[in-house]
């Protein structure tokens, strides 16, 4: 295993910049995601560390030593691609020996290599089949088996589940996160999926047009969004995201005036007259009556989706869809729901930044 070091990594294509400008330090044994809208420089990331693109700019190091400008059979590392690209016309045990067999490991060594990676995927019943006698979950198992059993010094997965159904992929990342803490192997993991990026990870990349937005701990990323933009891609639903006016000593906020605590008041006044505030779904509990320092909306009893443990429902508060969800289920006489100045995050309207702590 090995640390990474990526030091300005930089991908133009023409006048376009795919990726602009990328560092991080991966330490050994970490488990980093890295996560964003399509076409933010995802994908070309992990190309780039791979040596399938060439850099524009930059340097790629693993395990202390320059790789950029090796070719990508001399990098150390691996990659599981979207797609399995298993070969069809081989059985399982060939597929994952494969990489094995090109290193000129005898057949022996292997063969004893191959099925301790696949018991350890739970796939060793399947050895003796093609690719076309499994299913989506299995194919991608086999696929990571074929990846690990390189032992790389650096793994790299570029939206590995997203072929898969939701059960499928539940499992599958469980599975994926159990076999990364067991071998300790460095990785990097790219999705859009903001459930695995969640849970997968020690470290959430959060890119956006192919620049970093926010480096972090996965709750911290959620709890303290460095920007508006963090803000509102991490969450399901999104976090509210509402044009604000400070007037003397109170939040006008679609419409509502909410007064503000004594300690919060001279530093938003401070960041005014305009902000922009972020209020997560699940910080609106029912409320009776309200106003004072507090937001309230009446939810709409069209939008209610019942999920069981949750519901979700929608208000159309001073012209602005907000965003509702509570635990459980919820009266057929909707009551009107609040969240605390507590629960506000503040934005600069004008570029986006945290404001304050």
């Amino acid at each position: 295993m090995a640390n990474a070091r990526l030091r300005n990594v930089t991908k133009r294509y023409g006048d376009g910049v795919a990726l602009d400008d990328f560092s991080l330090d991966i330490e050994d044994g970490e488990f980093v995601v890295v996560v964003g809208p399509s076409g933010c420089g995802k994908s070309t990331l992990l190309r780039l560390i791979a040596g399938l693109d060439p850099l524009s700019a930059g340097e790629v190091h693993i395990g202390g030593r320059r790789v950029d400008e090796l070719s990508p059979q001399h990098r150390d590392v691996a990659m599981v691609f979207q797609s399995y690209a298993l070969y069809p016309h081989m059985t399982v045990r060939r597929n994952v020996e494969f990489p094995l067999q090109m290193r000129g490991m005898s057949k022996r060594d292997r063969r004893v290599r191959a099925e301790e990676v696949a018991e350890l995927l739970e796939i060793g019943a399947l050895l003796d089949r093609k690719p076309a006698a499994l299913s989506g979950g299995q194919r991608q198992r086999v696929a990571l088996a074929r990846a690990l059993v390189r032992e790389p010094a650096l793994f790299l997965l570029d939206e590995p589940l997203s072929n898969l159904d939701a059960r499928l992929r539940t499992n599958v990342r469980q599975h994926i996160r159990d076999v990364q803490r067991q071998l300790g192997v460095t990785t990097l993991y790219v999705t859009h999926d903001q459930t695995e990026a969640m849970t997968l990870g020690h470290r959430v990349v959060v890119l956006d047009h192919g620049c970093t937005q926010m480096v972090a701990p996965p709750l911290d990323a959620y709890a303290r969004p460095a920007n508006a933009f963090v803000a509102g891609f991490l969450g399901a639903p999104a976090m509210n995201l509402l044009p604000g006016t400070i007037e003397s000593d109170a939040l006008v906020l679609a419409g509502q005036r909410v007064e503000l605590p004594d300690a919060l008041r001279a530093s938003i006044v401070a960041w005014g007259p305009a902000v922009t505030v972020g209020i997560r779904p699940e910080a609106f509990a029912s409320a009776q009556g309200g106003g004072g320092g507090a937001f309230v909306v009446h939810a709409d009893p069209a939008t209610i989706e019942a999920l069981g443990s949750e519901t979700l429902l929608a208000s159309d508060t001073g012209g602005r869809r907000v965003l509702i969800r509570v635990p459980g289920g919820v009266a057929a006489d909707l009551p009107p729901f609040s969240a605390p100045v507590s629960s506000f995050h503040f934005f600069s309207p004008a570029d986006g930044r945290r404001l304050g702590p």
